[in-house]
């Protein structure tokens, strides 16, 4: 019952919110164990108060704990009445918290004031840098005000930090095919679709980039047939894979395409085989790809 006891006073003290405000928000199902612990002890030290011959001290000192933590608990209840009454205190309390800044402008936005929310948001990647995902709401919003420029930035620093996420990719391509960079954002599409092959926010981010850009139809067909693909949409895109297979095999293909050609190859193979052979056949009489 001790060990027990103590490690609940070790587990939620930090957070108790009873010395300093912590900014922890905890689950209600949570404080079931640091109520009852403290009512143990509480109840164990009554005890011995009643049967030993320190009864008046040891009641006295608690009667004054008690008091305390009574007195503290009423004065902390004003600010637990709202969600938004938690956050406007938590960040007046403490306005270096990163996740305050956050919460308050979920809560301007949510009121209707994108701008004052923008502006938390900011704030909050400029405490904590290294989290990258901030950028994945001030980039859309920022570029919802018309703030091109700084959605753009906001989408590099994510991508800068995160390439290893597929959802930073996909904001930097947006950011920059909103700024009028077709090419920049079509060769981010790319590196999510390499180091992503699996992940459907990387291939809808690469067919997206090529209908913006109008690239090839065969190109765009194949984008889409390896979407459809990773979402277990077979018909559509054995269907989109014919499609390009007959715009390949009337068409000049630009070395630069191979790439195209390459990561569809597989997914040919393997649902339309005659097709196919048909694009490898011509590949190889253009001469201009290398295929495995």
């Amino acid at each position: 019952m001790a060990v027990a006891v103590f490690a609940s006073v070790i587990t939620f003290a930090p957070a108790s919110n009873l010395i300093f405000s912590s900014g922890v928000l905890l689950a209600e199902r949570s404080l079931y164990l640091a109520v009852w612990a403290p009512a143990v002890v509480s109840g164990w030290l009554v005890w011995r108060a009643s049967v030993g011959r320190w009864r008046l001290p040891m009641t006295a000192t608690l009667g004054v704990v008690t008091l305390v933590f009574a007195a503290r608990a009423v004065q902390r209840v004003p600010d637990w009445q709202s969600t938004e009454q938690i956050v406007t205190t938590s960040f007046a309390e403490d306005p270096e918290n990163y996740r305050a800044h956050l919460r308050v402008g979920s809560l301007l936005l949510k009121a209707g004031d994108s701008s004052g929310a923008l502006a938390q948001w900011l704030v909050a990647g400029e405490i904590f840098p290294d989290d990258p995902f901030v950028t994945l709401v001030t980039s859309p919003l920022a570029r919802d005000l018309g703030r091109l420029g700084l959605a753009f930035r906001e989408a590099e620093r994510g991508l800068a930090d995160g390439v290893e996420y597929p959802e930073l990719i996909r904001s930097a391509v947006r950011a920059r095919l909103t700024a009028g960079f077709g090419d920049s954002a079509l060769a981010a599409a790319r590196i999510g679709v390499e180091r992503h092959p699996m992940a459907p926010m990387a291939s809808e981010s690469y067919a997206e980039v090529l209908r913006s850009v109008e690239s090839s139809p065969w190109r765009v067909s194949f984008a889409r047939a390896r979407d459809d693909w990773i979402h277990g949409q077979l018909g559509t895109a054995s269907q989109n894979l014919r499609t390009g297979s007959r715009a390949v095999s009337i068409v000049v293909i630009d070395s630069s395409e191979c790439w195209d050609i390459s990561q569809t190859m597989p997914l040919l193979e393997m649902l339309t085989a005659d097709w196919a052979e048909r694009v490898r056949q011509r590949v190889v009489q253009a001469g201009s790809c290398t295929l495995p």
